[in-house]
């Protein structure tokens, strides 16, 4: 058996579209998969009324399905497909590297093309099964598990906000990203490629002086935060459906908080937030320094959280002042320069230096 021979049927099986197609593909030594389908499915590939139920093709099918479906797989949940259908190397099935065996896998795995996510969080076309079919033979045959079919199904609610995610944030407009299509994706898009591109962390809209700005959509903000920040939020569909809910309501809100003043509501938003940190009393002619520390000791922009920024923005402030402490060591330093030529100098100092090393001990402290 040449192993381009029999993944070029393997690649009919899960391209073509009907019977008449598949069947051309396969002469020669995978003549046998005209036999497998020719009592089994129709023209157009669907199971005829009286197919066997105990036909080759058809109890492979259902056992994966079977093995695949909600009772075996979880959504959301990373599965390894070789381990998954093993029971098909044993009996009763006994499959095993040859036309007949993958071409059975093969049109069992036509059902789930563009619904299995590897874990990158891409679809599997047909082209990637076809290979995930070669792949799923080769495990077996070699007696090991592969990376290479680690997989994973989105939910019902996953998939739905995955599709709101992108169209939020115009995601398909980002570089490189035209092809996006699953949660794991539009979480990675927004947090490391979107965020960057405005150069300020989705919260900040939650500051921002709109009249869009109200309630609702700041509730909204919050759950695609969560949503887009922890890995584990794909499985807890509360939270998935309030989001899913949210964006349905606020759909009008948030088109237009985001276009308005020019898309300038993300800066807008900031700058209130930065304005309202206690202590700082940030200026307007300051901000523009105050981003730049700011994005000189914090992570990238994405992945800012509020209560970082404001510590990160109070440190700023301090690297601005001239401390107490580094002024008094100054005049230390000449007083003692003195001393040494003035014998009156000496008990003012013993009272001088205990203070001035209390003052150095108590910015200290202050700072950490």
């Amino acid at each position: 058996m040449e192993k381009a021979s029999v993944k070029a049927t393997v690649d009919a099986v899960l391209s073509f579209n009907t019977k008449q197609d598949i069947v051309a593909a396969c002469g020669g030594p995978a003549r046998h998969v005209e036999f497998l389908l020719q009592d089994s499915v129709d023209d157009n590939l669907d199971w005829k009324s009286d197919v066997d139920p105990n036909h080759p093709l058809k109890r492979v099918c259902d056992y994966i399905d079977e093995w695949l479906s909600g009772r075996h797989t979880n959504k959301n949940q990373t599965f390894n497909l070789g381990e998954k259908l093993i029971g098909l190397t044993e009996a009763p099935f006994g499959l095993f590297q040859g036309y007949a065996p993958m071409a059975m896998v093969a049109f069992a795995m036509r059902k789930y093309v563009n619904q299995i996510f590897d874990t990158n969080g891409k679809q599997r076309t047909a082209q990637h099964l076809v290979d995930d079919v070669v792949e799923l033979f080769k495990a077996w045959e070699n007696g090991r598990s592969s990376n290479k079919l680690n997989f994973l199904f989105e939910s019902k609610e996953a998939g739905k906000l995955s599709k709101h995610l992108i169209a939020m944030f115009s995601l398909k407009k980002l570089k490189g990203y035209s092809d996006i299509s699953s949660l794991k994706d539009a979480r990675w898009a927004i947090q490391n490629e979107y965020a960057k591109e405005k150069g300020y962390p989705l919260w900040s809209l939650k500051y921002c002086s709109s009249d869009y700005n109200t309630e609702d959509v700041c509730l909204l903000i919050d759950n695609v935060i969560k949503v887009v920040g922890d890995s584990e939020s794909m499985k807890n569909p509360a939270l998935l459906n309030d989001t899913i809910n949210g964006y349905e309501a606020q759909r009008f809100e948030w088109g237009n908080l985001l276009v308005e003043n020019n898309g300038g509501n993300y800066r807008d938003g900031f700058i209130n937030f930065l304005k309202s940190v206690e202590n700082v009393k940030i200026q307007d002619h300051e901000i523009d320094d105050a981003i730049v520390y700011l994005k000189g000791h914090l992570a990238e922009v994405g992945l800012w959280k509020e209560a970082e920024v404001k510590d990160c923005l109070k440190d700023w402030r301090l690297s601005l002042q001239t401390t107490p402490a580094m002024v008094d060591r100054e005049v230390v330093q000449a007083v003692l320069q003195v001393a040494t030529s003035l014998e009156w100098v000496l008990p003012l100092m013993e009272l001088y230096l205990p203070y001035q090393m209390l003052l150095i001990r108590e910015v200290s402290l202050k700072r950490h």
